[in-house]
């Protein structure tokens, strides 16, 4: 039997940022996110759970 496993996972990336209003940091900080190494965020990965487990087929 097969089964589909749905893994959920959450994170956060911090930044300071001089910024003349919220916005500006939002925006900033978005376009900062982008640039992370992938294998940094992985390796900061929390609260890693199993959301749903189901039978299926394989396709």
């Amino acid at each position: 039997m097969f089964y589909n496993v749905a893994v959920h996972y959450e994170g956060s990336w911090n930044f300071k940022i001089d910024a003349d209003s919220e916005d500006e940091a939002c925006d900033m900080a978005l376009k900062m996110f982008d640039e992370v190494d992938a294998d940094d965020l992985i390796s900061n990965l929390a609260d890693v759970s199993v959301d749903g487990c189901w039978e299926g087929a394989v396709i």
